[in-house]
């Protein structure tokens, strides 16, 4: 399947780490939105969708194999690195 369809939207906050969010379409079969861009010490990185469980820590819900991931994040990096 391939990812396609990636739309960014830049977060104008300079004191946040998250630097965008993403939306993708899976094999034009599964759209994902919520993806976040974060900017690390040396490289940005995505998180996928989470919410806050009831022990307080953070969840993903949307846990795409080892291989989608990478494809994923290359999408939604590339995607923002375009935009600019």
């Amino acid at each position: 399947m391939d990812v396609e369809n990636v739309r960014i939207f830049r977060v104008s906050t300079e004191e946040s780490r998250i630097k965008a969010f993403a939306s993708v379409v899976i094999g034009d079969e599964c759209v994902i939105t919520g993806i976040q861009v974060v900017q690390g010490e040396r490289d940005n990185y995505i998180r996928m969708p989470s919410r806050k469980a009831q022990d307080g820590r953070w969840k993903e819900f949307v846990i795409p194999n080892e291989h989608l991931r990478r494809r994923i994040r290359d999408a939604v990096l590339t995607a923002y690195m375009e935009k600019g």
